[in-house]
């Protein structure tokens, strides 16, 4: 008997809490590591206790023996869709021979409120900003008593804007943008968080600090106030007792505000606090008359949306790795600098002591390539005022994410009173799903300041969305990497929910709003509150949507979910086609502001990225068997290939543009024919050699000119390219000790970002092979196809020895790893189980290998002998 199945998931999520209220799609990763096993079908057992399921009473669900080896997913058939309830659950698979696995653990989900469950009524102090100036930030209580000992208690959150919570002062881990980063004048997310234990019988209080969030915060840096004028709550505490006992405490006219010694706070520029407002008499928050009557505002008209994707939360915090003492300024200011072992999103969390009324400001830094030390933001500065009744105060400023690795301290208290300085990292919870290891030391240290640049900038996406704060070039930058992405960490419930909510955003004609969602400052004075006008494209078509349909792509190959496919074809399709009735000469320009100079260039760009996104979208109705739309779709793209041809393409096969850039949009965007295609290859070769092997392509097109040099027959030229170094190349300097990778505008360098995608699917070849079908997905076939750095360009032997790749998917954990002697190449493959591989080595021999441990050995003859011999080992 093998063991019993992992990772069990409801809706991709660990034991989620405040799932919809409906029937949640379960999954698990089969744990039989024997050689050449298979799934052949399974069993999900679910009960309303884990007790049930160790007494073998599962009360909610018996699927029975079902054959197969489910994709994407089971969708629960039980009872106990309702809300509030909490399902208990296992499963466990059969191999080949029909043999049981061990039961797996047991896993939960749980329910939360239907939207129709609440009220309409929000509540909100009685205080505003302008579109220029922050409020203080309230404190909101609300007083109850509790009649019984609570056994659980839930709390349910739905925030527009931002908040910190205590019940009975004791603080509630709640996501730093508890209703995520949304258009909130079209829906809210609420959340429902598990509390046992903080609600006593007896006297309780909740209480909460509102923030503006991204409701009516500085969004774009700029300005406030673009989906609301203050910060609204709604909340619902649900306890339950012994002997069917109950107690909601919600919104009513009992919850009171008052001023919090937060004056200041906004994700984007920053925050001050003053200690002072604490008070010298304790009981200062105690007394009655210091709070007031909230508004109950009446919101009828809002759309509420339960999720069970736990958001941002603290993580463990880091100490300084370095402290520079400044000498005293002039105007009498002491200074403080201190450095971290590397970069993080999050916030600084400071120890001091002092007098009443001494000050600190903080500022912040990333270390970024090309600039000699530290260059502060003085449009982001923390401050905190001392009230010097503690021997030690400590200060975190709420509702803040700070990007940065130095964080510079200053003011009149004196540098021995700073106790302490510690950097609270953000984390979403996920964990690394690729790793990258070589003997080239910087193949490595790529791929590790990659993927800590990946994880900090989708913690800065969480907090201000999809391009919120900036023109959506950056997002259409993001086109080479939007595969990359949904392989890198395991966070799939995250990326799903982010593409839904752009999608959501969808602008008329079809595309994407400059910003996601779309600012209400970007928008004409005249259209403010005009809901049919705030989300207009303005046939401003800049390539970030393209980006979305290539990273939903990626999302269906790595976790075979075809409903997100359903979702999004209908965006793609209507995308695609307001293309084509925008530029009817099938010529599609870019915007010049993603840096196309030459409007040619911008034509041929934008033109491929169009093709690839027909493509796309042709696959997605393939494998949701719309045959006919695939069909009138495949039209349409050999339309366009055609007519890009008749454009740029001259009578020779050369390009009207005579650069790596043209070559690359042309052959690697598969727009032109195999004749003209040959002659344009042998063009683009001479120009990488002419250029010095520097790749001279733009950022949309990342490494696609390794991609096209290795469809090409030209490894060493792709290697030599690769491997490159120095000024303009991808792979960096070797001399750098900066922990991201980042460009000199301080965003992630995209071209180089793209290497490490290379590095995996050319390098060693190793993608998933998703077939019409589809059957593919969720990486439970792949393809193996090594490119090892040989050739003429190499005459003093590889640059390197060996490289290792493991990837953690849906379907188990796959490995990749070849070395290189002097007269033999090894590549060894791990296969999880249920999972098959098609292997091509160097010497083009081809074999399907199933799940297990293999090892393929070619040796290298003679020169007389060109054939190397394979040999496997299993």
């Amino acid at each position: 008997m093998s063991a019993g199945p992992g990772r069990l998931r409801a809706e991709l999520l660990a034991d989620p809490i405040g799932l919809p209220v409906c029937a949640p799609r379960l999954s698990w990763l089969c744990a039989d590591s024997r050689p050449a096993e298979v799934m052949s079908a399974w069993q999900i057992q679910a009960a309303s206790s884990p007790d049930s399921l160790t007494a073998n009473d599962p009360d909610l669900w018996d699927s029975g023996i079902i054959d197969g080896a489910p994709l994407g997913g089971v969708e629960y058939a039980g009872r106990g869709v309702e809300p509030r309830t909490a399902v208990w659950w296992r499963v466990r698979t059969f191999d080949s021979d029909g043999e049981a696995s061990d039961w797996s653990q047991t896993a939960r989900f749980e329910f939360s409120i239907l939207p129709d469950d609440w009220s309409a009524q929000w509540i909100a102090a009685p205080i505003h900003g302008t579109r220029l100036q922050s409020p203080p930030v309230p404190l909101l209580r609300r007083r109850f008593r509790v009649p019984f000992q609570p056994s659980t208690a839930r709390l349910i959150v739905a925030a527009a804007g931002a908040c910190w919570v205590w019940i009975n002062e004791r603080e509630v881990v709640l996501s730093e943008v508890p209703s995520g980063v949304t258009d909130y004048r079209r829906r809210i997310n609420y959340r429902t968080i598990d509390v046992d234990g903080l609600v006593r019988a007896g006297a309780n209080s909740m209480i909460f600090l509102l923030g503006d969030g991204w409701l009516s915060g500085f969004a774009d840096g700029w300005t406030r106030e673009h989906f609301g004028n203050r910060p609204e709550l709604l909340v619902l505490l649900a306890l339950k007792g012994a002997d069917d006992q109950s107690l909601e405490v919600g919104i009513d006219a009992q919850w009171e505000w008052r001023p919090s010694p937060l004056l200041d706070a906004d994700m984007s520029r920053g925050s001050a606090i003053d200690g002072r407002a604490f008070g010298h008499d304790p009981e200062y928050a105690r007394q009655k008359r210091q709070w007031s009557a909230v508004d109950v505002i009446s919101r009828p008209d809002r759309r509420l949306l339960a999720t069970a994707w736990p958001g941002v939360v603290s993580g463990q915090p880091l100490t300084a790795e370095r402290i520079e003492r400044r000498s005293d300024q002039p105007n009498g200011e002491r200074r403080l600098r201190v450095w971290f072992p590397h970069s993080i999103t999050g916030r600084l969390a400071l120890t001091l002591k002092g007098r009443s009324g001494d000050y600190v400001r903080v500022r912040y830094d990333l270390e970024r390539p090309g600039i000699d030390g530290p260059v502060f933001d003085d449009a982001v500065v923390d401050t905190y005022t001392l009230g010097g009744d503690e021997p030690r105060e400590v200060t975190s400023p709420p509702f803040s994410r700070r990007l940065f690795r130095c964080a510079e301290i200053s003011g009149d208290v004196e540098l021995r009173n700073v106790l302490a300085a510690e950097a609270i990292p953000f984390t979403d919870g996920s964990i690394p799903a690729l790793h990258i290891e070589s003997d080239h030391p910087l193949i490595e240290r790529l791929a590790l300041r990659l993927f800590r640049s990946l994880d900090l900038f989708s913690q800065e996406v969480l907090w201000t969305g999809a391009d919120a704060s900036r023109r959506r070039i950056e997002l259409a930058a993001w086109y080479p990497l939007a595969r990359l992405l949904p392989a890198a960490r395991d966070n799939p419930a995250q990326l799903r929910a982010s593409v839904l909510e752009i999608i959501a955003n969808e602008s008329e004609p079809a595309g994407l709003p400059r910003s996601v969602p779309a600012l209400r400052s970007r928008l004409p004075a005249e259209s403010v509150n005009a809901a049919a006008e705030y989300n207009r494209v303005e046939d401003d078509f800049s390539g970030g949507s393209e980006t979305v349909l290539a990273l939903v792509m990626g999302l269906y190959e790595h976790q075979g979910d075809r409903s997100i496919l359903e979702a999004v074809f209908p965006f793609a399709r209507r995308l695609v086609y307001a293309l084509e009735k925008s530029f009817p000469n099938l010529i599609r320009p870019l915007d010049p502001v993603v840096g196309f100079a030459d409007p040619v260039h911008a034509q041929i760009a934008g033109t491929a990225l169009w093709h690839e996104a027909i493509l796309h979208t042709a696959r997605m109705a393939e494998f949701l068997e719309l045959e006919a739309q695939a069909g009138t779709l495949r039209v349409l793209a050999d339309r366009v290939r055609s007519a890009f041809q008749s454009r740029f393409v001259t009578p020779s096969g050369l390009l009207v543009r005579d650069d790596q850039d043209a070559y690359v949009a042309a052959l690697g965007f598969g727009l032109i024919d195999e004749g003209p295609a040959a002659v344009a290859f042998a063009r683009l070769c001479e120009l990488v050699v002419q250029q010095g092997y520097r790749p001279l392509t733009h950022t949309l097109h990342g490494t696609r000119l390794l991609d096209v040099l290795l469809a090409g027959g030209r490894d060493d030229l792709a290697w030599a390219v690769a491997l490159r170094t120095g000024p303009g190349s991808w792979l960096g300097d070797p001399a750098g000790d900066t922990d991201l990778l980042l460009n000199d505008q301080g965003q992630i360098d995209t071209g180089a970002a793209a290497l490490v995608a290379w590095f995996v699917t050319g390098a060693a070849g190793f993608g998933a092979d998703v077939s019409h079908s589809g059957d593919g997905a969720g990486w439970r076939r792949a393809l193996i196809a090594p490119r090892l750095p040989v050739g003429e360009l190499f005459p003093e032997g590889p640059p390197f020895r060996w490289l290792r790749i493991r990837k953690t998917t849906v379907s188990g954990e796959w490995a990749i790893e070849w070395r290189l002697s002097a007269d033999m190449i090894v590549v060894h493959l791990q296969i999880p189980a249920s999972c098959f591989a098609t292997v091509r080595l160097p010497d083009d021999t081809s074999t399907r290998v199933v799940s297990g441990q293999h090892v393929f050995r070619v040796d290298l003859k003679a020169a007389d002998d060109p054939i190397p011999l394979l040999v496997e080992t299993l």
